[in-house]
């Protein structure tokens, strides 16, 4: 697993081509503009629970390797916190 970035997400899975197929979905039904930008921004609100699930699945496991824990173990907020923003900071490697 790796960090997603949801920009390249939203190429990879060809967004703009599912927003033009939308668009002609709700035109052949009559649909308002509004249809149109809640059928979009659902859309786009589940990639980007997607991508923040992945990523925080993924600094979880960075976490957990740092300290040495094993999947069912419980990280230690005090731990966590300080770890995860040194990563942030650019101390610790961002992807394993």
């Amino acid at each position: 697993m790796k960090l997603i970035d949801i920009d390249e997400e939203l190429k990879e899975i060809r967004m703009l081509d599912r927003i033009q197929v939308i668009l002609d979905k709700v035109r052949r039904n009559n649909g308002s503009v509004k249809d149109f930008i809640w059928a979009v921004q659902y859309e786009v609100d589940l990639i980007e629970a997607k991508v923040e699930l992945n990523n925080k699945q993924v600094r979880d496991a960075l976490v957990r390797h740092k300290l040495g824990l094993a999947d069912d173990d419980v990280i230690p907020r005090r731990a966590y916190v300080p770890l995860l923003m040194s990563m942030a900071w650019g101390e610790h490697p961002k992807e394993g």
